[in-house]
């Protein structure tokens, strides 16, 4: 009787994982406990199918796109060496950071809602949109950004987040 119980719940899981739309990708029970259970600093890939469908309703441009190792290995790097209140905030609330081409902007933040209320967030992140000197990034929305490109991605990455979860 478990393993049907099991069976049954793995299958609600994904049969609900591949039919999310605009209204329940908003919604957190779309997304399950899985994004909980990955460490904070492996949250980052390519955008999945149902992400993707999601960002075409915007701009039918937008495509999924592997991470470039180097944005991948100074995401990781950024979400290890934070403490205290943001790290919480990254823990407990960003569901991921899917990488995108044809974003236009370097990074957007979704909130994600559970009765109406953000509860927690995934960001995408167009790496093109992000190459070179953070002064010539495009951004989303303004931001002031340090000098420096880690420094520049980790105020990005933070903001973006601060604001989905409003």
């Amino acid at each position: 009787m478990r393993n049907w119980l099991r069976i049954l719940a793995v299958t609600v899981m994904v049969a609900g994982c591949g039919s999310f739309d605009a209204r329940s990708l908003q919604d957190v029970s779309a997304w399950g406990i899985g994004w909980q259970l990955k460490a904070p600093q492996n949250r980052i890939g390519r955008a999945f199918p149902p992400v993707v469908q999601f960002l075409r309703t915007e701009n039918p441009a937008i495509d999924s796109a592997d991470p470039p190792e180097p944005i991948a290995a100074t995401y990781r790097e950024i979400v290890l060496g934070l403490k205290g209140a943001d790290r919480r905030r990254v823990e407990r609330r960003l569901i991921g950071v899917f990488t995108v081409a044809g974003q236009g902007c370097a990074m957007r933040g979704y909130p994600v809602r559970d009765g109406g209320a953000p509860v927690a967030a995934f960001i995408t992140l167009d790496s093109g949109a992000m190459a070179g000197d953070p002064t010539t990034w495009t951004l989303c929305r303004p931001v002031a950004l340090p000098a420096g490109g880690t420094e520049a991605f980790q105020t990005l990455l933070l903001s973006t987040l601060a604001r989905a979860v409003e």
